[in-house]
């Protein structure tokens, strides 16, 4: 787990750093896994930079607050990035009980 610490002045320029590549493929190459979690594409392009950088996106959607245009301009992004999708998740699911 690393921690953001404190915010940077601009983020982008940090994400889309020579040290953030080398980051990731040290991580990479250590790792089975590496997760990045990044915040909403709709609030804010930090994560966009990361896109060339992954082996793939997994969406997280709010069930009743993610709307239908939200969704497919997320999906038009990733198709024109080439973001391969491994799949969605939907929370926040209120309709129901689990007990």
């Amino acid at each position: 787990l690393i921690l953001a610490g404190s915010p940077a002045a601009n983020p982008l320029d940090l994400l889309d750093s020579q040290r953030m590549r080398e980051l990731l493929r040290e991580l990479s190459e250590t790792y089975d896994l590496v997760v990045i979690d990044t915040p909403p594409t709709s609030t804010t392009a930090d994560a966009i930079p990361l896109l060339s950088q992954v082996g793939g996106v997994i969406v997280v959607g709010r069930l009743a607050k993610s709307d239908y245009d939200s969704a497919s301009e997320l999906s038009e992004l990733l198709t024109r990035l080439h973001a391969p999708t491994f799949g969605v998740v939907v929370n926040s699911d209120e309709s129901r009980s689990y007990y």
